[in-house]
């Protein structure tokens, strides 16, 4: 009914359970270990033992009355934390005189040259769509948290203005510095 190798594999399983068996029963017959028959010495800071009847019913006539042991006596505080004292405030400077115009002119033209980078546009995917009975490729664009559905000759908010669709990529003019900007398909 069984195979072989079945029959031997139970045969080696009942040997490995016959030897734990014996391994549990050679355990449980040891012997327990002796108890400690004196008691381990007595710290300092452990608690005191009641010997006598009257020192427990003094003990607890004490408890009864409410009788607490007082506190020790607090010092006076050396500050009062809801006072507080005068700071030094600084003195307020004189109101400055405006800039003149040609120091304003000059500040502002030190900026100029500073250019915010472009907002971050991602290309998301190309689709082919039929219009007409002509094959338009459109791109799908993430910028500014939206999706945009664009294509060539369309603007992309005031930032870009796509100039070509292709098969995997994706060029736009950024509108503010005139600059051409490739996405590819990954």
């Amino acid at each position: 009914m069984y195979s072989e190798t079945i029959m031997r594999a139970r045969g080696t399983l009942l040997a490995l359970l016959g030897v734990a068996l014996l391994a549990w029963a050679v355990v449980a017959m040891r012997p327990a270990p002796p108890l400690p028959s004196a008691p381990p010495p007595r710290t300092t800071a452990s608690a005191p033992v009641v010997r006598a009847i009257g020192d427990l019913d003094r003990a607890s006539a004490r408890l009864r009355d409410g009788r607490r042991p007082s506190p020790a006596a607090l010092a006076d505080p050396s500050r009062n934390p809801f006072q507080f004292g005068a700071v030094a405030r600084p003195r307020p400077q004189p109101a400055s005189r405006p800039p003149k115009p040609e120091e304003a002119a000059a500040a502002l033209a030190a900026l100029a040259p500073l250019v915010l980078p472009p907002t971050p546009v991602s290309l998301v995917g190309l689709v082919d769509r039929e219009v007409d009975g002509r094959v338009v490729r459109i791109a799908v664009l993430s910028f500014g948290g939206r999706l945009h559905y664009v294509e060539a000759g369309s603007r992309l908010g005031a930032a870009y203005e796509v100039v070509a669709v292709g098969s995997n990529a994706v060029d736009l003019l950024a509108l503010d510095t005139n600059t051409p900007r490739r996405l590819v398909q990954r």
